[in-house]
């Protein structure tokens, strides 16, 4: 490493400093993906929000496959998307507990939100929720099924937690 430079190689890093940055750089992620959609939704309304709605669908897709490729994910399926949710809790700063789940459905409670604290702030309640869950719905495509998920609580909404289930097409 260059004594001038912050930057280390990912070789040096120690494996709680990997995980900090990759946790930071998820949140810097949810945060782009919040902003982008929110403007996108403010500017063309309806339109926007269901492009947005594609983008982050596709976005989730690339992330499934490069799960996959990696060989984190090593199972298609439901067991292969709360694979996923699991790295997404060790590594975000939300956490996330599958509450239940089997074959075709899942319960997933999330809790420590930044993001849903900050929209119930805002005074947003679900909408842009549900648009940012697109991304898990693009998960599940690229690990072979569709997905539908209903938000049953939000932390936007004044919940305590976020708690949405997620059921096989």
């Amino acid at each position: 490493m260059d004594e001038n430079s912050n930057y280390s190689s990912i070789d040096d890093l120690t494996k709680e400093e990997l995980q900090q940055q990759l946790s930071d750089q998820m949140m810097l992620s949810s945060y782009i993906a919040f902003v982008f959609s929110n403007s996108m939704i403010s500017h063309y309304g309806d339109e926007g929000k269901k492009l947005a709605e594609k983008i982050l669908f596709e976005i989730g897709e690339y992330v499934g496959d490069k799960l996959l490729t990696s060989g984190y994910v090593k199972q298609m399926g439901m067991d292969g998307f709360l694979k996923f949710v699991e790295l997404f809790s060790t590594l975000g700063h939300v956490k996330k507990q599958i509450v239940s789940h089997d074959e075709n459905e899942a319960v997933i409670v999330a809790t420590d939100c930044p993001l849903g604290m900050m929209f119930e702030i805002m005074g947003e309640t679900q909408g842009i929720c549900k648009v940012l869950c697109k991304l898990d719905l693009g998960v599940c495509s690229s690990l072979g099924f569709s997905a539908e998920y209903t938000l049953n609580k939000t932390i936007s909404a004044g919940d305590n937690c976020c708690e949405y289930q997620l059921k096989r097409k």
